[in-house]
């Protein structure tokens, strides 16, 4: 709960009157994403923006099926996360004991972090201790430590899997809470950017009817709200006000990569023009 107070100190809550909170039925990456950008200290023009955009994709969630709904959003998010350079020296991670120093946040500093940020480490640690509980892991060792080039299919897919988390793990493990927070901000930002733009052409190429944002449209679908009135409460009173009105998941048990139970459409028609695949492992 420290980082609620680390992002409340600056004003957050003064100039942000209405929270917005995603409703389950959407992927739980998300809804971390979207309640997590809103705990940072924004201006006031960047948080009414910021509004803005979450009731423009309220609207465009609703001309969306569920599964293209998950789809877009989920392959998104983990496009965006895996693009961050590759380590230039990483030789030093394949090694199971790298588990420990990041255990060691979870287990004593987790509560330090916004959602999308335990969601984000959870994620990494749980991916690393499948890579190094893998049938093919003493062999990929081995083949580091000589040179020999991987050939197989697996140990080439764990090898993309190390380039992918290892630049998260560092960063993790050497920052801060807040400095991680910061760290992530504009990426987290950038992606609910690519977000907006990826779905307002999925329905442009996919729909035969023109789809036009409705300005004055005062209901929402996808999210709840909260008023938040920062000048007749303590800050203690806001932050439990505030951990006590977000959605009650456990970020733990939700950073998987996976579906949410859906029922099936018998009249679903899958698009024309889908988002680009996310390059996965």
């Amino acid at each position: 709960m420290k980082y609620l107070l680390f992002f409340l100190i600056p004003g957050i809550i003064w100039s942000a009157p209405v929270t917005y909170y995603p409703k389950q039925d959407l992927p739980a990456e998300f809804s971390y994403l979207i309640e997590s950008l809103q705990l940072y200290p924004l201006e006031e023009k960047e948080r009414k923006a910021l509004g803005n955009k979450i009731k423009e994709l309220d609207q465009m969630l609703s001309e969306l099926t569920k599964e293209e709904v998950y789809f877009l959003l989920k392959s998104e998010i983990y496009k965006g996360l895996l693009a961050r350079p590759k380590l230039k020296n990483q030789s030093g991670y394949y090694n199971p004991e790298i588990l420990k120093p990041l255990n060691s946040i979870l287990e004593v500093r987790i509560d330090d972090y916004h959602k999308f940020a335990q969601w984000l480490m959870y994620a990494v640690y749980a991916d690393l201790s499948q890579s190094f509980d893998s049938a093919f892991y003493n062999t990929f060792v081995v083949k580091k430590k000589t040179g020999m080039p991987l050939k197989s299919k697996n140990l080439i897919m764990m090898q993309r899997k190390f380039n992918f988390i290892l630049p998260w793990y560092e960063e993790i493990i050497n920052s801060t809470p807040e400095e991680f927070h910061e760290s992530i901000k504009d990426e987290m930002f950038h992606l609910l950017d690519v977000i907006k733009m990826k779905m307002k052409d999925l329905i442009k190429f996919s729909r035969f009817d023109k789809f036009k944002i409705d300005p004055d449209k005062k209901t929402l679908t996808f999210f709840t709200t909260k008023s938040l009135e920062a000048a007749k409460k303590k800050a203690e009173e806001v932050l439990g006000l505030t951990i006590e009105e977000r959605p009650q998941t456990t970020v733990k048990a939700e950073w998987i990569p996976k579906n949410a139970p859906m029922d099936p459409d018998p009249n679903y028609l899958p698009p024309d023009v889908l988002p680009d695949p996310v390059n996965d492992w």
